[in-house]
């Protein structure tokens, strides 16, 4: 995608086989079907030191808290997937009651958020995406990334807090437009690129920031927004740029 000079007024607003590296000590077995068993053997011992690192990585992950989360800039994945979930749990699960008017997605459990899987699992398969086209969802996750190694712990919470809120606009609003079916959720099949138009309705109707509804002011709210905006822009996620007009 290229940047266009297009622009938009914060007011206006994606049998099996393997290679083989023949200088590997596998080959060695290769012509002998009696050390078939002895290859075997090894693809188990390497297994089970596979799954011994997986489950010490789990259980490191169980011990983390938010206490125990630095407040520094360069913060792990697995530290921001922690703090994603308690964001979720604030906002979908604790708050519902407090937020129903304006939150639909209904909650029991946090990894039931599909955003907290997608990046779960993004982690757990060495940072990669599988869609063919990257979707919204899949750019959240990218900026989640950028956060981490760009902001402190207290500044990305924020952030995580208003992207959650974003999403969930972008959701309801489309619902509403297209009909859409509600187990289909807008931004897990939709590209990003119209995503700055929608900044001021989301600022001024579903956040209402000058009523400061989910404890978010108008600064945080717009110095947030527009530097979600900057950034699809200038990694080529939307063609559009917002442009902030005087005396906002």
């Amino acid at each position: 995608m290229t940047n266009s000079s297009t622009q938009t007024n914060l007011n206006d607003f994606p049998d099996y086989s393997f290679n083989v590296d023949h200088e590997s000590e596998y080959c060695k077995f290769r012509n002998s079907s009696s050390t078939c068993l002895q290859l075997k053997e090894k693809i188990k011992e390497e297994d089970k030191e596979t799954k011994a690192d997986t489950e010490r990585e789990r259980e490191r992950e169980s011990k983390i808290t938010e206490e125990g989360i630095r407040n520094e800039i360069c913060l792990s994945s697995t530290e921001v997937l922690y703090l994603l979930k308690q964001e979720i749990e604030s906002l979908f699960i604790e708050s519902y009651d407090k937020y129903s008017k304006k939150i639909k997605t209904r909650i029991f459990f946090y990894y039931n958020h599909s955003l907290y899987r997608d990046y779960e699992n993004y982690i757990n398969f060495s940072s990669k995406v599988n869609n063919e086209i990257i979707v919204i969802d899949n750019v959240f996750i990218y900026y989640l990334e950028e956060l981490r190694r760009n902001k402190n712990k207290d500044e990305i919470k924020l952030h995580i807090k208003l992207l959650l809120l974003f999403r969930e606009f972008l959701n309801i609003e489309h619902e509403k437009i297209f009909n859409l079916n509600k187990r289909i959720e807008y931004t897990a099949t939709q590209i990003t690129d119209d995503l700055p138009q929608f900044t001021n309705k989301f600022l001024d109707s579903y956040l209402e920031v000058c009523e400061n509804i989910f404890d978010i002011g108008i600064k945080e709210g717009v110095l947030i927004t527009s530097e979600f905006c900057e950034w699809l822009f200038i990694n080529n996620h939307t063609q559009l740029k917002l442009v902030a007009e005087r005396g906002h």
